[in-house]
């Protein structure tokens, strides 16, 4: 794993008051945010505070989850000489997403934070850390030891891809960090909440996040079907349409608790 090293102040006088504050953004990801115009909510602030090894989000739609990754793969590219950041989602386009909004942030950040080099698929800054985005394609996606892996809108990413992903991070023992709003009552992101061991978990409603408007939330309700309002915007882990059976009804058929008839 890399070592978290401060980056020398550029372009400005080396004041105590220069270094104080550099220290503090190196040391807390939530001072670096507000450093570069980005003021968290609370559940924001107590994830980029963690230091859970392996955190996965539950989060409303609009909640501004891919931000905070953002923020995390940012802070870790800057202060962590060296470190490599890997940004997963389901399509390249989902991932080059989340590079704009890492470029976004750099550019609001030190000059020693621009990027060295910049193109569609990898940042690398001065320090020679790396940030690279890549779809989730379990058969091109090994080959890499991150420091920091990001799975964006997980429950949309295959189970062969979050096996691939794993071994990654054996050596540098890094951060996971899976974030999705719900995708039914499946898959890798649908187990690790229910029952996943050693992770941490955060769940984001759209009623806990400041910057949704009531009112949007209420035309959104009457908007469409229950079942899609709560999955989308209260992170139920729903049925979907395409389901023969609904889960309940299927976990109920194989309870062990049935009466057995002598005949």
């Amino acid at each position: 794993m890399t070592s978290l090293m401060p980056p020398p102040p550029v372009g400005k006088a080396s004041t105590a008051a220069t270094f104080r504050e550099t220290l503090a953004a190196a040391l807390d990801p939530v001072v670096f945010a507000k450093k570069v115009g980005i003021t968290p909510d609370a559940w924001q602030e107590a994830i980029l505070r963690s230091s859970a090894r392996q955190h996965i989000l539950l989060c409303s739609r609009q909640s501004g989850k891919s931000t905070c990754a953002a923020i995390l793969a940012t802070h870790k590219a800057v202060y962590y000489p060296g470190s490599l950041t890997l940004l997963v989602a389901p399509s390249k386009q989902q991932s080059g997403e989340q590079l704009a909004r890492v470029r976004s942030i750099l550019a609001a950040a030190d000059a020693e934070a621009q990027p060295l080099k910049d193109n569609a698929s990898t940042l690398q800054l001065r320090n020679g850390s790396r940030i690279l985005v890549l779809a989730a394609d379990s058969g091109t996606i090994r080959g890499y030891t991150p420091d920091c892996v990001s799975l964006d809108e997980a429950g949309w990413i295959g189970d062969e891809t979050y096996r691939a992903v794993r071994p990654m991070l054996a050596v540098s023992q890094g951060q996971l960090v899976v974030l999705s709003t719900p995708n039914g009552r499946r898959g890798f992101f649908f187990d690790i909440w229910e029952a996943g061991i050693g992770w941490e978990r955060s769940q984001v409603t759209v009623y806990d996040c400041p910057r949704i408007a009531p009112e949007w939330i209420e035309a959104e309700r009457q908007a469409m079907p229950e079942w899609v309002f709560a999955a989308e915007y209260l992170c139920e882990f729903t049925d979907t349409t395409t389901s023969a059976f609904r889960s309940l009804d299927i976990e109920n058929a194989l309870t062990e608790d049935t009466e057995q008839w002598t005949l």
